[in-house]
């Protein structure tokens, strides 16, 4: 290869990578079925993923000091706290008894979010609404989709989830289509007696899941919807896009949202609030700066009252075990941390319950969901933790100074009389993330390079990290060689706390040894509740039993009150209520809606057992000693050791 020019080679392995990619068939996990599936992100999206550099190509270094955190304990007389702006769920569907656990939380204030499809609106939305309005919460609706009638094509590619082809094209007429939405929210309001408080107009319309038009396109769809709501409805908060990916542009020269803001500066419309989603680590929105460019970009217009709200995030954009586990609790608190600090107006967490899966097997605890709480209503690690951090968003933050570079782990800290909480998460960087991200920024192409990468150290032996000659004769250039240089230090730490424990130094000053109290780990360890859920398989069992029975006589009494009497023990023998409704002719009206409300029962009747199971010792959080948790107090510090992907959160007292 010594004789072969170094253009010649890049060409050569650009084919071969190539004809890779055609060759390997794509994949992408399916996501939950409402109220919306988030994207899969893959190597185009924010959390630099697929780009293989996530597990160790050679051994990495070993060697790595603690991350050390200092904390003013007499801070934060100037600081705001957020409130209700720290709390938000977007949610399959909802219940009494959801919105009880809920409520019991004190997210009374906070956002519940729901998509309105405008081609085929669902028809127990505005009651989940009403729900979330009993209890207090602010609603939000996402409106998405072109009815049939108003669409200028049908042709697409069919998705698994998302919109069907017709809906998402941009409507013949963006005047019928506000006019369609106006007259939904204008039901809404007529039925229900309110109107929701904010009005998303779109959902991730750079995904071709949702939206097959440009960003002119959208605007002049958002120009139109957003001046006939506010009109109509001079208090409702109206805003966009919900873009899946930050840095997306559909074909400007920018991102989306800043093409939005000045779209809504230079035509004078409504626009209360930009809106994006986030699916990638905790700090992706603290490493990117894109909130300090939107605010930049709104001062310049003198438009500082509107509101960053991200609307919808989480650890990943499809189910995975870790939502069982510390994983999603790290990043839930690690995203908290980092919203708090920049000043977000709102963020709304996908999603508030796992959604029972078609198969009939109990699911709590499975992997097979994205929720904060599992189907049966027992509180996973994550809920547990959103609980401690949505009574902090009432209290006084302290200032903390994190160390240069820090991507994994976050403190949160507040202050109330003499008690000091600390919330502290360890939510660790993927390898392929850091690679991608740092190379990309610096205006690369992270999968190239990582493929020569990983060649110059495989190659002259055991793997190894490659010196200047290897990469210079795998076809680098001295840039690339410079920029991987400048974070290879930073990957081989992130490699090696991807698998071991990292520790964490808070240091607050004083000779004073701190008392330090009610301890709780939430790792591989500790508080896993999804290691014991074999032990309460009766009581899952007995439940989902209960829920069933309850359905049956919720939709027994349902067909009374139609004048149709049938017994629940009769409706248990066929496998679903529309069989037996067209086996013994009931009218197709009755027949449809009894779907509806057969499900919404099983959904309610799934936690009445919510109180029992969250009580069992098996499912209950353990508080330790400072001693037993080894955490270490010292002369005003303290020091332990966190596990990849997990939460520490310990109280003390001035």
């Amino acid at each position: 290869m010594r004789g072969v020019p170094r253009d010649i080679m890049r060409l050569q392995k650009l084919l071969l990578l190539a004809l890779l990619t055609t060759l390997l068939p794509a994949c992408g996990a399916a996501g939950e079925d409402a109220p919306d599936s988030p994207p899969n992100r893959g190597l185009g999206g924010d959390d630099g993923s697929s780009d293989g550099a996530d597990n160790p190509i050679y051994p990495p270094d070993q060697e790595y000091g603690a991350a050390t955190f200092y904390v003013d304990h007499n801070s934060g007389a100037n600081d705001v706290p957020p409130g209700n702006a720290a709390k938000g769920f977007a949610s399959a569907y909802t219940s009494e008894g959801l919105m009880r656990v809920l409520n019991d939380t004190g997210t009374a204030g906070g956002i519940l979010r729901h998509n309105l499809r405008v081609n085929t609106p669902y028809g127990n939305i505005p009651t989940s609404l009403l729900e979330g309005e009993q209890i207090g919460l602010k609603t939000w609706v996402t409106l998405m989709g072109t009815p049939l009638d108003q669409s200028s094509s049908t042709e697409g590619e069919e998705y698994t989830s998302g919109l069907p082809p017709y809906a998402r094209w941009t409507p013949m007429s963006v005047d019928v289509w506000a006019d369609t939405a106006l007259t939904m929210l204008e039901n809404y309001e007529a039925h229900y007696g309110f109107v929701p408080n904010f009005v998303e107009i779109w959902n991730e319309p750079d995904r071709r899941e949702f939206y097959n038009g440009d960003i002119e396109d959208y605007l002049e769809l958002y120009t139109a919807a957003s001046q006939k709501i506010k009109f109509r409805w001079p208090h409702v908060q109206v805003g966009g896009m919900g873009l899946a990916g930050y840095r997306s542009e559909m074909g400007g020269t920018q991102s989306a949202i800043l093409s939005l803001i000045d779209h809504a500066a230079a035509n004078n419309l409504p626009l209360d609030f930009v809106s994006w989603h986030h699916y990638t680590i905790a700090n992706g929105l603290l490493y990117s700066g894109f909130a300090e460019d939107v605010r930049q970009r709104l001062d310049s217009y003198n438009m500082s009252d509107v509101k960053l709200i991200v609307s919808e995030w989480n650890i990943y954009p499809s189910p995975n075990p870790e939502f069982d586990g510390g994983h999603n609790a790290a990043n839930y608190a690690g995203f908290q941390t980092t919203a708090r600090e920049l000043g977000l107006d709102g963020n709304i967490m996908f999603v508030l319950q796992d959604v029972k899966r078609s198969n009939g097997a109990i699911g709590d605890f499975t992997g097979n969901g994205m929720g904060s709480i599992t189907e049966h209503g027992i509180k996973k690690p994550v809920f547990h933790v959103i609980e401690t951090i949505q009574a902090m968003a009432s209290e006084t933050m302290l200032t903390t100074i994190r160390p240069d570079n820090e991507l994994s782990v976050n403190v949160y800290t507040t202050k109330v009389g003499n008690r000091v909480r600390y919330v502290v998460s360890n939510d660790a960087v993927p390898g392929e993330w850091l690679w991608s991200n740092r190379l990309r920024d610096a205006g690369m192409a992270p999968g190239y390079l990582w493929t020569l990468y990983s060649s110059a150290a495989k190659n002259n032996g055991p793997a190894h990290k490659p010196n200047h000659a290897e990469l210079l004769a795998e076809g680098m250039t001295e840039l690339e060689i410079s920029a991987i240089r400048e974070m290879e230090d930073e990957l081989n730490m992130v490699w090696n706390f991807s698998k071991n424990d990292r520790p964490v130094e808070i240091v607050f000053g004083g000779d004073a040894v701190p008392n330090i109290s009610n301890v709780r780990r939430f790792d591989n360890a500790h508080n896993n509740f999804a290691h014991r859920v074999d032990e309460i398989m009766p009581y899952l069992v007995q439940a989902a039993d209960n829920a069933k029975w309850y359905g049956l006589n919720e939709i027994s009494d349902y067909f009374a009150t139609n004048g149709i009497i049938v017994s629940p023990e009769e409706l248990e023998l066929y496998d679903d209520i529309q069989q037996w409704a067209t086996e013994n002719n009931v009218p197709p009206d009755i027949a449809i809606k009894s779907t509806t409300v057969y499900l919404k029962a099983l959904a309610e009747g799934r936690l009445l057992d919510v109180d029992l199971l969250n009580s069992l010792p098996q499912m209950s959080v353990t508080s330790m000693t400072a001693e037993d948790a080894r955490v270490t107090p010292g002369a005003g510090s303290v020091s332990f050791h966190m596990e990849p992907d997990s939460v520490v959160i310990f109280d003390i007292y001035l």
